[in-house]
């Protein structure tokens, strides 16, 4: 019974329910360049299926901190984390509105091939900056992060969870925003992102993920940038493999 009381059983079903419901949102609707309230929506959507997996290792730690017990407290580092992100989902989501606007989306919500070698460059460029390294290091590390920044109650627990969020952000914004080169909304895209940046967080494997994909997203961008003018067939294979598809 006490297994059956671990939150870990309605985390997983949260997740699942989140993917199952993007999953019908993206099979009824393939708009990546709706509304605004389209595309909350959507990144709300995406934030909790991407980002919610990625924080198990903190929460791990946190519930063994917890001896399992407070599990009000558990849910609450959770739910100010998720809001963190949710706080991101709303700048994409506006980003996503001003771009369709200035037609620079193209109807799957992906970014013309100039923009969208500007992102892979500057993706990858984060990869090797120190403000990457030192978020990195502490979604990778939770246990020496909930050391330095322990605080009791339901209080510290909120405040735990909203500087654990601001950390991942740091960490992952630039390759949840990749979504506008491979395809806003894409199952294929936010699958692999959403792998890449759980192994990003692992300590073992973490910062041996991190160099190369670097590299490889600044020789995409400037593969992109070196294809001719009007290689818009191009820049569409080169979403597709972003996407895992094979472009013919």
């Amino acid at each position: 019974m006490r297994a059956w009381a671990s939150p870990w059983w309605a985390f997983a079903a949260f997740v699942a329910v989140s993917w199952y419901l993007l999953l019908r949102y993206h099979q009824t609707d393939h708009a990546g360049n709706g509304g605004f309230g389209v595309a909350l929506a959507m990144w709300s959507l995406m934030v909790v299926t991407m980002m919610a997996p990625t924080a198990v290792p903190a929460l791990a730690v946190l519930r063994e901190v917890l001896a399992g017990r407070h599990t009000a407290r558990w849910w609450m580092f959770l739910a100010a984390y998720l809001a963190v992100w949710w706080g991101f989902s709303v700048l994409a989501a506006t980003a996503q509105w001003l771009l369709a606007d200035a037609v620079l989306l193209d109807a799957h919500g992906r970014l013309g091939r100039l923009p969208a070698a500007v992102a892979l460059l500057l993706a990858g460029a984060y990869q090797f900056s120190s403000l990457k390294e030192r978020c990195q290091t502490a979604c990778a590390m939770p246990f020496q992060w909930f050391l330095r920044h322990w605080r009791d109650g339901a209080r510290g627990a909120l405040r735990m969870g909203l500087h654990h969020g601001v950390t991942c952000v740091g960490c992952c914004w630039a390759l949840m925003l990749l979504a506008f080169v491979g395809g806003v909304g894409s199952l294929w895209v936010m699958a692999v992102m959403t792998v890449l940046m759980i192994v990003e967080k692992l300590p073992a494997l973490g910062r041996r993920v991190t160099v190369p994909l670097g590299v490889a997203l600044v020789c995409a961008g400037v593969l992109l940038i070196a294809l001719p003018a009007g290689g818009t067939p191009a820049h569409h294979g080169a979403g597709h493999m972003i996407e895992g598809k094979d472009p013919t």
